[in-house]
């Protein structure tokens, strides 16, 4: 909503600067600017940790989590060639990163990929099977 998104923009403070907010009618300022005002001002000061999540756009992975993906990425390339697969037809880098997150709507978690990567790529995650190097060659174990 575009009036809504000018709002968080300006956080007017008075009445007068809320009815020069670009969609806002003088008639909704007499009537609720008041009610629009208060309510501006204690969402204004509401702790950062309550504001809303934009669920379209997931939060940053830090660093330890990175780490995690490119774990991930190796071991998920061991477990495509082991069953003669391309690692894209199993998941995605995205898909990685929503393992890691912790999100349950992951397709590496659903039907056939779950069996040949999903329950593999956790129990590395949890240290239950390491990607270790031996004689020059990658494995899980």
């Amino acid at each position: 909503d575009d009036v809504m998104v000018e709002l968080c923009r300006r956080l007017p403070r008075n009445l007068d600067s809320l009815s020069r907010v670009r969609g806002i009618e003088a008639g909704l300022v007499r009537r609720e600017g008041k009610q629009l005002l208060k309510l501006i001002d204690e969402a204004c000061q509401l702790d950062k940790q309550s504001w809303p999540k934009d669920k379209s756009r997931p939060s940053p992975l830090n660093p330890q989590q990175e780490a995690m993906v490119d774990l991930l990425s190796a071991s998920l390339r061991l477990l495509a060639a082991r069953h003669q697969l391309s690692p894209q037809a199993i998941g995605t880098h995205k898909d990685l990163q929503k393992l890691v997150r912790g999100e349950t709507d992951c397709k590496l978690l659903e039907g056939w990929r779950r069996g040949v990567a999903g329950e593999p790529l956790l129990a590395v995650m949890q240290g239950e099977i390491n990607l270790l190097n031996v004689d020059g060659e990658l494995q899980l174990r």
